[in-house]
């Protein structure tokens, strides 16, 4: 199953570009730019709606849901105006069992990147795991992403 992912994340990775949408992020750029004439360093952005990015059954009230033992493929866009390489990271908080990430972190390349994330192997009652990815550049500005995905057993 999981070469079969890996087959097939570029193909989901791409297909999530095209949701991307500068104009509209959802996250919270950390960084400043003073406007003065001496440059400081920018945060990197995630340029599209993290909660947009993510393949994984809804439920009736649009809420991502897996059940325990599936997946979910997260994908985002990023970018650093300042052109410095950036670093992105996921964590996960809520559930009673922490699910895991296939990658968990490594550096941005070419604007777009993503993990898969497991679902824990089981879950007492339908349970909220928030997903969170921090994009950080050389010198540690950074810009963050959540979505909520829900367990169910």
């Amino acid at each position: 199953m999981r070469n079969i992912l890996r087959k097939a994340l570029p193909l989901l990775f791409s297909a999530a570009i095209l949701s991307c949408n500068p104009s509209n992020p959802s996250s919270s750029n950390n960084g400043n730019n003073n406007g003065g004439n001496q440059h400081q360093n920018r945060a990197p952005m995630i340029e599209c709606n993290l909660a947009q990015n993510v393949v994984a059954e809804k439920d009736e009230g649009g809420n991502y849901v897996v059940r325990t033992r599936e997946f979910a493929v997260i994908s985002f866009c990023a970018r650093d105006l300042d052109g410095d390489k950036i670093f992105y990271e996921f964590s996960e908080t809520g559930g009673t069992k922490p699910g895991s990430f296939s990658p968990r972190s490594g550096q941005v390349d070419q604007y777009l990147m993503g993990t898969v994330w497991y679902a824990p192997t089981s879950v007492p009652a339908k349970e909220k795991h928030t997903i969170k990815v921090i994009v950080r550049d050389e010198s540690g500005a950074e810009d963050i992403g959540r979505v909520d995905i829900y367990v169910k057993p």
